[in-house]
This record gives structure tokens, C-alpha cells and sequence, in this order.
């Protein structure tokens, strides 16, 4: 087997015939779409953070901004980083051409990439077979599943590291039972709470797209951050790259909003109680800490009852995300189930009455 070759860091075509290269993700490097030709380039895992800092919304200045400019889809507003590597005339999302380019690449540079794993050849079976393993998705669905497009699409995501410290105080509830002369009755009574919590967090990942919600992000989790790559525009070649839409302090709110209630449910978990009346919190961070990421999903769009559907797949792990139909027959199956447990619940306590 002929050796593959070292490829310069600046190169966006093949040496060997003049043709577009692309990453590919079975071999982790790149491959002409012409002749086949296979070369590597570096790889450098690692995921670094920088301290934070609020005010850091400055354009890049170095190859990625001179290379780059955003695509804007007029229809469904999302921003697509158009590379010197791979140029989009129509949105990946929506499939309008009604794409304007602006004068420049605003905002910063990605700091990593997490390659794609799953090429685009074997998404359509990934996403299959991930498919069968969801109970309330039809039946027909699983078993005449064919993707009508699959597109390969990085996502902007902030991570965020961060040391809490939490004081807390509030009043809780709970109810018990008691016996009275005409039998039991439930009684329920109030308790305060106070104390100090603490709670670490890293790699708290915080989407910043357009299309795709923090509900949905989830659905694909995880990602494995261990295999996350220094950027290099050699990632995006053959892929679309939206680019991030809320600015790091947006995504820094979030982020806080997650934690915080991370936090009281932390400081809940303590607690044997049924209600909260009140509870207040105040929290202190310290090194603080973040980076800007690229994460890979495919947009797999189909067709089931004449319906058009689109849902995520995480293109590092093959999990399927949410969005998919769901079958009434077997929701109502369920809820006649649960139903007929609660009946012989009841029956029976009746019955020991």
C-alpha cells in the first residue's frame, strides 16, 4: 500500500491532480475527491481554556479571517462560514438560495474542532439503526427508513469551567402521616434549611446556533472533548460551518442560568422534603474559564406519510438527537397501560382498606 503523504498546512488541493481535497473522517486526514488521493496532516488533541473575559469580541486577524466570510440565509437566518476550502451558494438548513455574503468573518476565531467520525456513507446506517432503538417512533419509519439528504454541519458551542461556592437558606416542607382517633390523616409541616454548597463544573457546553436549541444539543450529548483538535480549516473542507450566533457574555448567561439550578437541585438532594416555600441562594465563581468549539452533527432530512421531517445526529457518536415522529398507536398504548396500573393501585388499596 503506497504511503500516504504529509500534506503542507496551507494546501487546499490535491498536489497530485489540482482537484478539491476533503477531511475525511475514516482516515482522520484528507482525500481528493477526484483520484483518491490520501494525505495527513497534524493533529494536535488538546482543550485548552482561556481565562474569561467578557470583553473578548475581537475579529481574528490571521488566515481564518482573510479566508473566511459568512453566508447569511435570508429565509431562515442562519450564518454559514463560507472558507477559501468550501464555499456554500444555498443554506443547509433550509435549502434557500436566498444567501447573502457579507463584507467580513465578525467575532473570534474557534479555539477546536471535534472531527467528524462518521462519514457520510455510513450516517444513513448510523442513523437507522439509531432509530430502532426508540420505542415510539413508527414502526413503518424503522422499517422503510431511506435519507432523502444528509449534510455534515459544525455547530458553534462555548464550553465553560468554573469553582462555585453557594450559601444557602429557605423553608421546606413535608408531609407525613399521623394517627387520630377516627383513623390517619396527612399533616404537612415546614422546616428551614441553611449551609454552604459547593460545585465544580467543566466542559459545560453551550450551543450557539440558529437552527439548533440547547433542548436539542442535549439530545445529542455527549461529545467526547478528550478528541477535540487545535482548530485547522482542514476540518471544515466538504462540511458547512454555521457560525455562532450569540456572542460569549450571551452564552455565559446561560450558562450561569444551568449551573444555578444544577446548584438547587444540589443543595435539594440534601433534604428529605415534598415542597419548597423558599429557598435563596447566593454563589461566588472562580477561575472562570472557557473556549470556543466546533462541534459535528449531520442534518438528516426525510420523508414518512408524505410529511417532510429533519432530524440531528451527532457525527461523532452516531446518536440520534430529537425531532422524530412519533407513533400515536403506541402513546395511546401507553397511557392505556399506565391507566390500568393506577386502576389496580387504587383497587387495591381499597381493597386492604
Amino acid at each position: 500500500m503506497e504511503d500516504v503523504k504529509e500534506i503542507d498546512s496551507t494546501s487546499s488541493k490535491c498536489p497530485s491532480c489540482g482537484s478539491e481535497l476533503y477531511f475525511d473522517p475514516k482516515t482522520q486526514g484528507m482525500k481528493c475527491v477526484s483520484c483518491g488521493s490520501e494525505f495527513k496532516f497534524p493533529l494536535i488533541f488538546e482543550n485548552n481554556k482561556h481565562d474569561l473575559d467578557l470583553t473578548n469580541q475581537s475579529v481574528s486577524t490571521d488566515e481564518w479571517a482573510k479566508e473566511s466570510k459568512v453566508v447569511h440565509c435570508q429565509t431562515c437566518g442562519a450564518s454559514v462560514i463560507a472558507t477559501g476550502l468550501a464555499v456554500t451558494q444555498v443554506c443547509p438548513y433550509c435549502g434557500s438560495k436566498y444567501v447573502i455574503q457579507e463584507n467580513e468573518l465578525p467575532g473570534i476565531k474557534p479555539d477546536y474542532v471535534v472531527p467528524f467520525v462518521i462519514d457520510k456513507e455510513d450516517a444513513a446506517e448510523k442513523f437507522k439503526a439509531g432509530i430502532k432503538k426508540k420505542f415510539f417512533v413508527p414502526s413503518g419509519l424503522k422499517k422503510a427508513f431511506t435519507a432523502e439528504e444528509i449534510k455534515g454541519i459544525y455547530i458553534p458551542a462555548f464550553t465553560f469551567d468554573a469553582n462555585t461556592k453557594s450559601s444557602y437558606d429557605g423553608i421546606l416542607t413535608r408531609t407525613k402521616t399521623i394517627s387520630t382517633k377516627n383513623g390517619t390523616k396527612v399533616v404537612t409541616e415546614s422546616f428551614p434549611i441553611h449551609g454552604n454548597f459547593d460545585f465544580d463544573y467543566m466542559n459545560l457546553l453551550i450551543e450557539s446556533s440558529t437552527q439548533l436549541n440547547d433542548s436539542q444539543l442535549e439530545s445529542l450529548l455527549p461529545y467526547n472533548l478528550d478528541k477535540s483538535c487545535k482548530f485547522d480549516a482542514k476540518f471544515l473542507m466538504g462540511y458547512y460551518v454555521e457560525h455562532y450566533n450569540d456572542a460569549i457574555s450571551k452564552c455565559y448567561e446561560l450558562a450561569n442560568k444551568k449551573i444555578a439550578r444544577k446548584i438547587e437541585s444540589g443543595i435539594l438532594s440534601k433534604y428529605n422534603y415534598s415542597g419548597v416555600t423558599c429557598l435563596n441562594v447566593k454563589t461566588s465563581r472562580s477561575d472562570e474559564k472557557y473556549n470556543y468549539q466546533l462541534l459535528p452533527i449531520y442534518y438528516v432530512s426525510y420523508s414518512y406519510k408524505k410529511k417532510k421531517y429533519s432530524t440531528y445526529m451527532n457525527g461523532q457518536t452516531g446518536k440520534v438527537g430529537k425531532g422524530l415522529p412519533v407513533s400515536a398507536l403506541k402513546v395511546l398504548l401507553c397511557v392505556i397501560i399506565v391507566l390500568v396500573i393506577i386502576a389496580i393501585f387504587m383497587l387495591l388499596i381499597c381493597f386492604l382498606d
